[in-house]
């Protein structure tokens, strides 16, 4: 069962880092974070959330490490996160991938004149 949870981040505080392992998405309720990654050793900013919007979800439907470090920007920036206790029996019930069609599936006989 997944669990929501609100925390606060003074500025400049790291909510999360590129390479680590996901166990939460984010809800920004107040304050503004940077979105960033290195390239070539210089830290490179791809974008800017503001409150109502989602980040750090694409980790846990991909199951990657994180691909971007979330930094909070505005002093006591407000983040609402849906958590796991565990990771270890996670699986994603979202899949980017086509499942295999059986012969005689309904989905294979698309639409006919």
């Amino acid at each position: 069962m997944k669990e929501l949870n609100r925390k606060t981040y003074p500025a400049n505080t790291m909510i999360f880092h590129e390479g680590e392992i996901a166990y939460a998405a984010f809800l920004l309720k107040s304050g503004r974070v940077e979105i960033s990654t290195l390239k070539d050793g210089r830290r490179v900013v791809l974008t800017t959330i503001m409150p109502n919007q989602l980040f750090g979800g694409l980790a846990l439907i991909d199951g990657a490490p994180r691909s971007a470090t979330a930094t909070a920007i505005e002093t006591w920036c407000a983040v609402a996160h849906s958590s796991q206790k565990s990771r270890k029996n996670h699986k994603t019930s979202l899949s980017l991938r086509p499942r295999p069609r059986k012969p005689g599936d309904p989905a294979n006989s698309g639409f006919r004149r």
